[in-house]
């Protein structure tokens, strides 16, 4: 959540904020995190164990159903991610105007918002497959804990791409409400 509002707001919003304190915008925060784990949970998990299920027991049939299912469900949880992604700098910052006002933000913008996203963890993928491409299968040892030492400071610094849905947020939200904002004023001056 710092990192988000870190890329909205600049520095000022995170560097006097405490470590250690949990308010109502951090439980909100947790909650939509939640609310997007149970939903892939249930779009994706849940299809995925029927396919699984079909493939040890031989069932040709429910392993069809359960990749289709599986590949349906994840096209839902991708849309709905995407529709939603503004869900979280909002909470972040404290101006959450609820679902149905997210989904209309979202309205026309999926391509860039799922562009944002992809292109802002992009560059920390490359880095972890070239990495794993270089050093390739070593069995347990020195280079095996290097590769998981350099996995795990990959993963932390992709945390980073959690700006993406910010940065879209402030671009499609907060600077078209102060654009608006300024039209209407230079229009009333007339």
């Amino acid at each position: 959540m710092a990192w988000t509002k870190l890329a909205i707001r600049g520095r000022e919003s995170v560097a006097k904020h405490p470590a250690f304190t949990y308010s109502r915008t951090q439980a909100m925060y947790l909650l939509a995190s939640i609310l997007m784990m149970v939903a892939i949970m249930v779009f994706v998990g849940i299809p995925f164990v029927l396919m699984r299920y079909g493939q040890r027991n031989s069932d040709n049939q429910l392993m069809a159903f359960g990749g289709a299912a599986c590949f349906l469900g994840l096209g839902i949880y991708v849309i709905g991610y995407l529709r939603l992604a503004l869900v979280f700098p909002a909470i972040a910052i404290g101006r959450y105007p609820g679902i149905s006002a997210a989904w209309k933000q979202t309205a026309g913008n999926i391509e860039r918002i799922a562009a944002v996203i992809l292109l802002s963890y992009l560059p920390y993928w490359l880095a972890q497959q070239a990495f794993a491409w270089y050093l390739g299968y070593n069995p347990p040892g020195v280079i095996e804990a290097t590769r998981g030492i350099v996995n795990m400071l990959l993963v932390g610094l992709a945390t980073t791409a959690v700006a993406g849905p910010a940065l879209a947020y402030k671009i499609l939200v907060l600077d078209q409400a102060q654009s608006a904002d300024v039209i209407s004023a230079s229009s009333s001056h007339r």
